[in-house]
């Protein structure tokens, strides 16, 4: 009995290295890691039929809320958007499928520590939809956009637009409340890899 719980400690433990010298690994590879994934999301893309922004009109209208957050997203063979409404304050989030545009599923989401009221607010001031947005920053930094979110800041709300571009990953930032174009620069972890 006693070798038993002797194996399952050691087991653990080694389990837990590999576990961290995993993650050591993945972290010295976020450079690559990075370029991977915007590799992979600019052939996605490719193949997608609509754009994040009829993706973000079609669950707004499936929903009859307004879209706070949408993202390209490429699990497997599966190509959708992933799309976040709010209604009345409850968040919806809606699957459309990005090869036909064809809304594949709605699930209602559990408020994470009360980021709806917060969300529903920010909406009450804002004078463009995240739609109008992702379009803005599409033209403003010359690419195709991959993920779009109504960040709500303490100081105040900010939409966030990824955008792909050559290969880079550019972030778009737009006031909600003016709808001007607040700052572009590309990600963080293509400038850190570049260094």
């Amino acid at each position: 009995m006693q070798k038993r719980g002797v194996r399952a400690a050691a087991g653990g433990i080694l389990r837990s290295a590999l576990a961290a010298a995993g993650v050591l690994v993945l972290m010295g590879a976020s450079g690559a890691a990075s370029d991977d994934e915007d590799k992979a999301r600019a052939e996605a893309l490719a193949k997608a039929s609509i754009t994040l922004a009829e993706a973000v009109n079609r669950a707004e209208a499936k929903t009859g809320g307004k879209a706070v957050e949408a993202e390209l997203e490429v699990e497997k063979d599966a190509l959708f958007f992933e799309v976040e409404t709010l209604k009345e304050g409850v968040r919806i989030e809606v699957k459309i499928d990005a090869r036909t545009g064809e809304v594949i599923a709605t699930e209602v989401e559990k408020d994470k520590k009360g980021k709806a009221a917060g969300l529903a607010e920010a909406l009450k001031t804002a004078t463009v939809s995240l739609a109008g947005v992702i379009v803005q920053a599409e033209s403003a930094a010359g690419g195709k956009a991959v993920e779009a979110e109504l960040e709500v800041e303490k100081e105040r709300s900010v939409f966030e637009v990824s955008i792909l571009k050559d290969g880079a990953e550019i972030e778009v930032k737009i006031d909600p409340v003016t709808g001007k174009v607040l700052k572009i620069e590309k990600d963080e972890e293509d400038r850190e890899e570049k260094k």
